[in-house]
């Protein structure tokens, strides 16, 4: 279906919005009413353990649909940043350094299994690339291989973290809070691989976006709800309070990049190869391009003679007379 794109990027930003806060607060109510810390389980009830899952997988569906049905309008999109995408990284290289702060001074005060430390010693050292990349994309202008590079580390990161969360003995494997936990996380693995794709311009639009509005309401859901949790029980839902406020920066990020995604993109051709350094698919598609009025385009006069059937061209310019 090709339909105007102000439309179809409103109705995705939309409703990505609308699925974050009712997933938000389904997952809230089930945690208020229904979770028992001590087991790690909810009490059984159909909304917990049906509802809330049909909830998630009806988003994730809705947005791969989306995707695909709008595949011809979601063309001639270009990787961008805007001003709110600069405080969000920002707010979220903050968080991601808190809570490698945090997470390390729990993780060194406690014996763990070989495996776990492992985990553990990977998740910090991707932690801190992850962060660079924040840092990174906090810039204007951000340079294009180290941000990549950084990039695959952000990726990386969020990977050690599900398993990480895997072999945690907190929980127990068949937890949905450790289950959530870990595709959460490997969805963020997903959007930080497809945004260094979309940033090189080797991935379609239709691609792009589903991944970005599954991270945002995953993020957002986790983040807003166990924040929350935190306030009301005074106790962290997971590990430490600053596990949500890592979730909390990621959503920002995600939300603010499917934001300028959305948004008209209008740059020049000059802008689009400095911006990648090569030539990219974007080049092919109905790319709006905002005329230079430094270099008008020549105009020339004919003046035909009726007698000699021939005519003679004036230039217009004072510098083609010369």
């Amino acid at each position: 279906m090709n339909f105007k794109a102000k439309k179809v990027f409103f109705t995705a930003f939309v409703a990505t919005l609308l699925f974050v806060i009712l997933t938000t607060g389904a997952r809230t109510y089930a945690l208020l009413s229904h979770y028992t810390p001590s087991l790690g389980h909810f009490d059984g009830g159909f909304f917990a353990d049906v509802f809330l899952p049909l909830i998630y997988i009806a988003a994730a569906v809705a947005f791969l649909l989306f995707g695909a049905l709008f595949r011809e309008s979601l063309t001639g999109r270009a990787y961008k940043t805007t001003l709110p995408t600069l405080f969000a990284a920002g707010f979220a290289a903050i968080a991601t350094v808190v809570w490698l702060v945090s997470f390390a001074g729990e993780f060194f005060s406690e014996p763990h299994m070989p495996v776990q430390t492992v985990c553990g010693i990977l998740l910090l050292c991707f932690g801190a690339v992850s962060a660079v990349y924040l840092v990174l994309n906090a810039l204007p202008h951000p340079p294009h291989g180290a941000t990549l590079l950084t990039g695959l580390g952000a990726a990386l990161f969020c990977l050690a973290f599900a398993f990480y969360a895997y072999f945690d003995t907190a929980f127990t494997l068949n937890s949905p809070i450790k289950i959530f936990d870990q595709i959460t996380f490997v969805v963020l693995v997903l959007f930080f691989l497809a945004e260094g794709r979309f940033r090189q311009g080797t991935m379609h639009e239709a691609l792009f976006l589903p991944v970005c509005m599954c991270a945002v309401t995953l993020c957002g859901s986790a983040a807003v709800s166990g924040l929350i949790y935190n306030a009301v029980e005074q106790r962290p839902l997971v590990g430490i309070v600053m596990h949500d406020f890592l979730l909390f920066g990621l959503f920002l990020y995600t939300l603010t990049r499917l934001l300028s995604f959305c948004l008209p993109t209008y740059y020049t051709s000059e802008d689009l190869a400095a911006a990648i350094g090569r030539p990219t698919a974007f080049e092919a598609e109905e790319i709006p391009i905002i005329p230079d009025e430094k270099e008008p385009f020549a105009q020339e006069r004919f003046n035909f003679d009726a007698k000699t059937d021939t005519f003679d061209i004036t230039p217009k310019n004072d510098e083609e007379k010369e």
